[in-house]
């Protein structure tokens, strides 16, 4: 008798469990579809549910760049064209008269710190242009989140070549750091093989199908959102240990781990930018083979901030450092316009939203400094 009772109370308990767990999995879900501000649903919405409200990703599968934005997208004051360009639609074959310009970059072109299109710094810098009397300059939004130099040399010849610019506006820096936070020091190659991997479809588990699982697995950094990039495309490497060195960096409890033998700085010593040199020198030569002038644009950041070690970070600092002086010596080298925004661009709070992504103040300055020494260089006709 004893054992029947226990295995009937133990079978309560359980439907009791199961129950208490299946209401607060309906408020959950009804919470997030229908009350969640938007950024807490673009953090805690599944990817159905993300698909349900805005239509389409905001990203999709390409063949040879592992993602682009998708064509088309709207989600608010944000929008991409038809040819997947963050911004309005253009007209091809290119109008007679009209001189274009293409910003090739990852997010920090993009302009990710800005929620409205109208504020990326692109859209900002024609604004200028035309407004300084150059009403047949167009600038094109070309930049995408997560793209490193090498993704920008098949993105130029992919995407951009075939809109006819004229001159093209280079910005790289902290996705080109990344890959080199990798060891052993073998799997830093060009391709970026030991950094991370793209796949092409994602599939949640189907534990994240709950709702109230998949938010507390969000809410306690155990994996990412479903809107994540990494999520739905990107797939790190066992070898890379850039992550690892941001979170260990924000939670005080740096160096540990692979860091105790062989700290981030010893690997960005060992895993030269050696990459970074070549991809940019081999886009510029591939702009000039087909006469599209180029703009190469030092980076600049913000170490206000304390919850962004890619921004604070000595390591990081050092790292830029290198890369801003071979965008220097390829200037010189191939006598490609250089602008040093890194020199003028003031770092306090107000121009960045986390100390690499504007703020659309921030976008507006630099917008404005683009547009005086395009206009000071007589890069226009």
């Amino acid at each position: 008798m004893k054992r029947r009772q226990l295995i009937i109370n133990l079978i309560l308990a359980l439907v009791s469990t199961l129950f208490t767990f299946g209401i607060i999995e309906v408020a959950a879900r009804v919470y997030i579809v229908n009350f969640a501000p938007p950024l807490l649903f673009n953090r805690y919405a599944s990817l159905n549910q993300l698909n349900a409200r805005f239509g389409q990703p905001s990203f999709v599968p390409h063949r040879y760049l592992g993602f682009v934005p998708a064509p088309d997208y709207v989600n608010g004051p944000n929008k991409h064209n038809a040819l997947g360009l963050r911004g309005d639609e253009i007209e091809l074959p290119k109008p007679e008269g009209s001189f274009r310009i293409a910003t090739l970059g990852g997010s920090t072109t993009y302009s990710a710190g800005t929620q409205d299109y109208t504020e990326s710094y692109p859209y900002l810098l024609q604004e200028e242009l035309n407004a300084a009397g150059h009403k047949e300059v167009e600038v094109l939004n070309a930049g995408v989140f997560s793209y490193s130099t090498l993704e920008s040399i098949i993105n130029l010849q992919m995407r951009v070549m075939p809109l006819e610019p004229d001159m093209i506006i280079v910005y790289h820096g902290v996705n080109d750091v990344a890959p080199r936070l990798v060891w052993p020091r073998g799997f830093y190659v060009g391709d970026m093989a030991g950094f991370e991997a793209r796949r092409l479809a994602f599939d949640p588990p189907w534990w994240e199908r709950s709702t109230l699982v998949r938010a507390l697995l969000v809410y306690t950094d155990r994996t990412e959102s479903h809107i994540s990039l990494r999520r739905n495309f990107l797939q790190a490497k066992g070898s890379y240990y850039g992550d690892a060195f941001v979170s260990q960096k924000v939670d005080g409890n740096y160096p540990s781990g692979i860091f105790e033998n062989n700290t981030a700085a010893r690997m960005l010593e060992i895993n030269q930018p050696i990459y970074f040199e070549r991809n940019l020198h081999n886009l510029v030569e591939i702009a000039r083979a087909n006469d599209i002038e180029v703009l190469l644009v030092t980076f600049t950041y913000s170490p206000e901030f304390d919850n962004e070690p890619r921004a604070f970070a000595e390591e990081y600092h050092a790292a830029y450092a290198e890369q801003n002086a071979i965008v220097q010596q390829i200037g010189d080298s191939t006598e490609a316009f250089v602008y040093d925004l890194f020199a003028v661009m003031p770092q306090d709070i107000e121009y960045f939203s986390d100390g690499i992504h504007f703020t659309p103040l921030g976008n507006q300055l630099r917008a404005e400094f683009l547009s005086e020494f395009i206009l000071e260089s007589e890069l226009l006709p």
